[in-house]
């Protein structure tokens, strides 16, 4: 389980470098969760991908589950830096905010069936849904954030409920990012971005001052 809010990675400093093994076994069980979900990852499988033996695999992870958060860590970094200059202070509008969902989209396509194993995984597993949770946490709190410096500005009518709003904006968009551009890749970034604009537009906009 993750030990702090994903939110801070926005501004956690340079980390030491990582053990000998960690970037090896961390792409193992990425390419093997976009394969076959978590159902074929496994202490013995990763090993044999990355090439490592179980001493040098437990000399960096303690279980299968901390190599899981070692694979989000930096993926939940990577998508809430994609996800736009909403996040870092930037006035909202329609067009910013689509512009944040197809960047926040190209950033998760690339990582979407590996995301889709661990999000499937987590309904199974207490901790790995604790792990999940943190992550989809950590792109409400930003939202939450934004539609309330929004709200002090103006933009966005102090009647939507901020809290409300940011949780089911991005629970919507967790499921569809999943169903989009998961193992299926049944869409593409763009669809994801011109989908949820409109929903975004008339959720916060729609309250919007004239």
């Amino acid at each position: 389980m993750l030990s702090q809010g994903l939110s801070s990675l926005l501004d956690t400093p340079a980390q030491p470098p990582a053990p000998r093994h960690h970037a090896a076994i961390c792409q193992a069980a990425a390419q093997i969760l976009a394969e076959s979900g978590m159902a074929g990852l496994s202490v013995s499988a990763v090993m044999a991908r990355a090439g490592v033996s179980r001493t040098a695999f437990y000399r960096v992870f303690d279980d299968i589950y901390a190599v899981v958060d070692a694979v989000l860590r930096p993926i939940t970094a990577e998508l809430l830096v994609a996800s736009g200059d909403w996040f870092r202070g930037q006035t909202g509008s329609p067009q910013v905010v689509h512009a944040n969902l197809l960047s926040f989209a190209r950033a998760y396509h690339p990582h979407g069936p590996t995301l889709e194993a661990i999000a499937v995984g987590a309904a199974l597993d207490p901790g790995l849904q604790a792990t999940w949770d943190s992550l989809v946490t950590a792109f409400s709190d930003q939202t939450e954030t934004a539609i309330t410096r929004d709200q002090n500005a103006g933009v966005i009518d102090t009647a939507l409920d901020a809290h409300g709003a940011a949780l089911a904006l991005t629970w919507m968009g967790e499921q569809t990012s999943r169903r989009l551009m998961g193992r299926r890749h049944a869409g593409t970034p763009q669809d994801y971005a011109d989908l949820l604009t409109p929903i975004w537009t008339r959720t916060l906009f729609g309250f919007a001052n004239p």
